[in-house]
């Protein structure tokens, strides 16, 4: 009896031509039309991010805390000193914070592509992100270098921090930017937390006073395996970079997706208006029976839909989606999520006596979810936004899609697939207990 109800439903959908076609050629055309226009805004010749500019502020004066140094380990060593002095300014002269900073990470050419720099002052430098000139502005502290060595090399422990400000409305590179400052950072800490654990042993086996007249060996040592501190920036094969027109292709194709829902929830109550609902009932059709076909029948119209999109963006815009295998997982939970959804809303239209919610749904949630999830712009910009997007069905879809298109592989869009899920289910749960309170107007 079930397969008979969804051939049934399946074949009144597709005579209903005009509906197929908004659903399955109006995405197609929206997503050429942005994909050419604003598209073109999001793209740089490597991915889907603009080129921005960050202020860099130095406080330090790396020469004056290179002498510091000196002077601070002479003391500290006494009189007995074994290292030698020339091969510690030498040394020193390698780990430049500075010139790490400007040419092996923001001068390297993997960031330079879509990030530049300007050397300023501060009050300068804050007045350009204000006026929203400068994506972000990195400060490096006052003696940030004597500082530094002495965490690495002597028993002190110095609380130093770079700070990064970021833009208001340009959070993303903002984030970017503390991320790597980040990544850097725990490189240096990495070898702190190692001195402090040498010293502490040291301790403990009684042997601590000679540490402390080695510390000149010990900056030797730190110093020149500072030296090869690089920022590693990974260009994995695995992972691309995705442009405007991939980026709303998924966006559009998630948004229209969610009319796919509102459709079904409405062709079914059409039954009910032309009594074939009470028919089906009569005929031991029973209400679960009923909403898995409209839940099915609206699956399979999404999938359909969304299979139909990826096959245009890749032949017309040699658009690729990922791993064959893993889009379509993912396609799967999208079409199942969608086709709860369906079922939610056919269920509320039993009850009510009319396509009230439905239309709401359409013309008013839909917008809101696609405004939340990102179907118009990136909102990777705007945490907030983000997390909010990310609990929309078609929020999770892009963000599983984008991961797809970039080459990452199943486990990274599970929590995709478990949002999608989620929803499907928990959309049916509904669903039923909507329909079992009672009999329907």
């Amino acid at each position: 009896m079930l397969l008979n109800l969804i051939g049934k439903d399946i074949k009144r959908a597709l005579r209903n031509r005009k509906s197929l076609l908004i659903l399955l050629v109006m995405p197609a055309v929206l997503i050429t039309i942005l994909g050419f226009s604003i598209g073109r805004l999001l793209d740089n010749e490597d991915g889907w991010m603009a080129h921005s500019t960050i202020g860099i502020v130095n406080l330090d004066n790396a020469q004056e805390g290179r002498e510091k140094i000196i002077n601070t380990i002479s003391q500290l060593a006494g009189e007995e000193e074994s290292f030698d002095i020339e091969e510690i300014k030498e040394n020193m002269k390698s780990f430049d914070f500075e010139k790490i900073l400007l040419e092996d990470i923001f001068g390297s050419e993997a960031l330079s592509k879509f990030l530049s720099y300007e050397i300023l002052g501060e009050e300068e430098a804050l007045n350009l992100l204000e006026k929203e000139e400068l994506s972000a502005v990195i400060i490096i502290p006052e003696d940030f270098t004597y500082y530094t060595m002495m965490n690495l090399a002597s028993p002190f422990i110095y609380r130093q921090q770079v700070q990064v400000l970021k833009s208001k409305n340009n959070s993303f590179t903002g984030n970017i930017v503390e991320e790597i400052m980040t990544g850097f950072t725990n490189v240096l800490s990495s070898g702190i937390i190692a001195k402090s654990s040498l010293f502490e042993i040291g301790a403990e086996m009684g042997i601590g006073d000679k540490l402390q007249t080695e510390i000149g060996t010990l900056l030797e040592g730190v110093l020149s395996q500072s030296s090869t501190i690089k920022l590693q920036m990974e260009n994995r094969n695995a992972v691309k970079s995705v442009n405007g027109m991939q980026y709303y292709s998924v966006g559009i194709a998630m948004m229209f997706v969610l009319y796919v829902a509102g459709y079904g929830a409405k062709y079914a109550f059409d039954e009910k208006y032309y009594h074939t609902y009470e028919r089906l009932r009569i005929s031991n059709v029973t209400k679960g029976q009923i909403l898995m076909s409209r839940g099915i029948t609206t699956f399979l119209i999404a999938f359909m839909q969304i299979v139909i999109l990826i096959i245009y963006s890749s032949l017309i815009f040699s658009i690729s989606w990922g791993e064959p295998l893993n889009v379509l997982t993912l396609t799967i939970s999208v079409a199942l999520a969608v086709g709860g959804i369906s079922a939610f809303l056919t269920a509320i239209n039993y009850k009510i006596g009319n396509t009230k919610i439905s239309n709401m749904f359409e013309n008013v949630i839909i917008m809101i979810f696609a405004s939340l999830g990102g179907s118009f712009f990136p909102i990777k910009g705007a945490p907030l936004l983000g997390k909010m997007g990310s609990l929309t069905p078609n929020g999770t879809a892009i963000n599983g899609y984008i991961k797809l298109m970039q080459g990452y592989g199943i486990g990274e869009i599970v929590g995709s697939l478990t949002v999608l899920i989620s929803i499907f289910i928990g959309s049916l749960v509904l669903a039923v207990i909507i329909l079992k309170q009672g009999e329907v107007a």
